[in-house]
C-alpha cells in the first residue's frame, strides 16, 4: 500500500492528474469543458512499488471533441461502406475507427435510423444503441442442413425395429439415410423368405433400407475373417453413426454383432459415432446402464408399432408389450410419454450427435 507519499507520475501519465480514492484529501474531479476539450475521469491501475500489487487510481485525461475529417476507409476492412462516403464527418461517424469497441462496431451509426444532424455529438452511448443493428447486419448465414447416414445393426430381423424403431422413424423423417444391417436373415423355424419379406415391409414402414451380413441364425461366428468382412460392409456404407446391441446380452447373436461392430469401429479409426441400444430388457439385454441420450418417440409410437408387427411370425403380441414397457420407463426418465435410451461409446467423434440429428440440425 501507499504510505503517505504519492507515487511519481510516469511518462505515460504526463499531463494527467492522479487522485487516489483512498486518500482522505480526495475530492471528486469536476469536468472542465472548453470549446474543443473535455477533461474526462476514468479508472486505471498502477503498480505499487512496495507491495508489487496493482492499485486502482483515477486519471483525468484531456480528450478532444473536435470533429475531424478522416481519409476514406480501407475498402478491404469495411467492404459494406463505399470509400467516398466517409469524407463528411457530419454524416459519417468516422471517429468510431478510433474507438476500442472493435472493428465489428465500425460505422454502426451509419444507419438512417441512427443518423443525426451535422455537428451533433457522437458518443459511446450512441454507439451502444446501434449494436443490435450491427449484429443483425453482420450475422453469418446459417449453414445448410447436413444429411447423415446411420447404420443400425441387429442380430436378427426385428431387433433394430423393437429396440429403436421410433428413433429410426424420426431420423428418416428428418431426412437422414438409415440402413438396418442384420447379422442373419432370421431363418430358424420360419423360412428365410418369410423373414426377409417381413424385414422388407418393416423397413418400408420406417423408410429405411435392409442389409444382411449373411451369417446363420443361432450360429454366429466371430473370428478374424468375419471381423474383416463385417468391417468391409461398414466401410462401404461409410456411416456417420452406428447403433448396435449392448454387448451384455443373453443371445449369442446379439453379443456377436456387438463385438463385430465394435471391432470395425476400432479398425476404422473411430471415424463414426457408436451408440448402443437395449432390446427386451431382462429377456435379451441385461445390465444396461443409465442412457447418455434419450429420444422422444411419442410422435412416432404408432409407426414403431406397425414396423414391429410387420414381423408377424415372431409373436409380436408377446415381445412388443415388453419393449413398450421399456419405452414407457425411459419416457419417465426423459420427461416424455415414451422414449428410447442410448449409450454413446467413449471416444466417438463429436461431429454427430443423435439428438441434434433428430431435431434436423444435422441434416447434409
Amino acid at each position: 500500500m501507499w504510505h503517505g507519499r504519492p507515487r511519481p507520475v510516469s511518462n505515460q501519465e504526463q499531463g494527467c492528474v492522479r487522485k487516489q480514492p483512498s486518500s482522505p484529501h480526495y475530492t471528486p474531479v469536476d469536468l472542465r469543458v472548453q470549446r474543443h476539450r473535455q477533461w474526462v475521469p476514468h479508472f486505471s491501475r498502477v503498480l505499487c512499488a512496495r507491495s508489487g500489487d496493482f492499485r486502482p487510481v483515477i486519471l483525468v485525461r484531456e480528450r478532444s471533441t473536435r470533429r475531424r475529417t478522416h481519409p476514406p476507409p480501407n475498402p478491404a476492412r469495411s467492404p459494406n461502406i463505399p470509400a467516398s462516403e466517409c469524407q463528411q464527418c457530419a454524416k459519417r461517424s468516422c471517429h468510431i475507427q478510433e474507438d476500442d469497441a472493435g472493428a465489428s462496431l465500425r460505422y454502426a451509426l451509419n444507419s438512417p435510423s441512427t443518423e443525426t444532424e451535422p455537428g451533433s455529438p457522437r458518443n459511446r452511448r450512441d454507439l451502444l444503441k446501434a449494436i443490435p443493428l450491427t449484429a443483425a447486419a453482420t450475422a453469418l448465414p446459417q449453414t445448410p442442413q447436413r444429411r447423415s447416414k446411420i447404420v443400425v445393426t441387429g442380430g436378427h430381423p426385428g431387433d433394430p425395429e423393437y429396440a429403436c424403431g421410433g428413433t429410426i422413424a424420426r431420423l428418416t423423417s428428418a431426412g437422414h439415410d438409415v440402413v438396418l444391417l442384420y447379422l442373419n436373415n432370421g431363418e430358424w423355424e420360419t423360412p428365410a423368405a418369410t423373414r426377409i419379406a417381413e424385414a422388407k415391409k418393416a423397413c418400408e414402414i420406417l423408410k429405411a433400407r435392409p442389409l444382411y451380413a449373411d451369417q446363420k441364425n443361432g450360429h454366429a461366428i466371430v473370428d478374424n475373417d468375419h471381423y474383416q468382412s463385417f468391417q468391409k460392409l461398414l466401410a462401404t456404407e461409410n456411416p456417420d453413426a452406428v447403433i448396435t446391441h449392448w454387448p451384455i446380452d443373453n443371445h449369442p447373436d446379439h453379443r456377436a454383432i456387438a463385438n463385430l461392430t465394435y471391432e470395425a469401429w476400432k479398425q476404422l479409426k473411430r471415424r463414426f459415432a457408436l451408440y448402443y441400444f437395449e432390446v427386451s430388457d431382462g429377456e435379451d439385454t441385461v445390465q444396461f446402464p443409465a442412457p447418455t441420450h434419450y429420444v422422444d418417440i411419442t410422435p412416432v409410437a404408432d409407426t414403431k408399432k406397425a414396423a414391429c408387427y410387420a414381423h408377424a411370425s415372431q409373436t409380436p403380441d408377446f415381445y412388443y408389450p415388453l419393449q413398450d414397457t421399456v419405452a414407457t420407463f425411459r419416457g419417465l426418465q426423459a420427461g416424455t410419454k415414451e422414449a428410447e435410451g442410448f449409450i454413446l461409446q467413449i471416444d466417438s467423434p463429436s461431429e454427430f450427435d443423435l439428438s441434434v440429428a433428430i431435431s434436423g440440425g444435422q441434416a447434409k
